[in-house]
């Protein structure tokens, strides 16, 4: 099975229909092993309060959303021995810390973070490391 570090912005995509939400969900197939580090969870709600506050999203589909992350085989990984390798990474991208907490869990595991951000996957510029999410089967 593949290894892949996902971050909230394409895990909100299995839920909400968004562009390349297609694609996103072919991670849930059974041939990928998805990390996350414990950071994901509060951040994946912020992005789903978000949508609610600009009236994307109902209450009840932000609701239906954060259950059926429950169902999603993600393996969570405590994140605070990351925190030095982060700002580290931050400083050094000029970016911020909590993406570049999936970042260096990536680097920790040795493969690479799937995200729907472009910025994040443009300033590493790596694909390697990040790579976006319509490109992770490539990788």
């Amino acid at each position: 099975m593949k290894l892949f570090v996902v971050d909230a912005s394409v895990a909100v995509k299995w839920f909400i229909p968004e562009e390349h939400s297609d694609v996103a969900e072919l991670l849930l197939d059974e041939n990928f092993d998805l990390a996350v580090p414990r950071l994901f969870f509060s951040e994946f709600g912020n992005i789903l309060w978000k949508k609610f506050t600009r009236n994307e999203l109902s209450h009840e589909d932000v609701v239906d959303a954060a259950r059926g992350l429950r169902s999603a085989m993600l393996t969570p990984v405590a994140d605070e021995w990351l925190l030095d390798a982060a700002i580290a990474l931050a400083c050094e991208l000029r970016h911020p810390v909590y993406d570049c907490m999936y970042l260096a869990l990536a680097d920790s595991l040795e493969t690479a973070v799937v995200t729907a951000d472009q910025k994040f996957a443009n300033k590493v510029a790596d694909p390697a490391r990040v790579v976006f999410v319509t490109d992770f089967l490539k990788a």
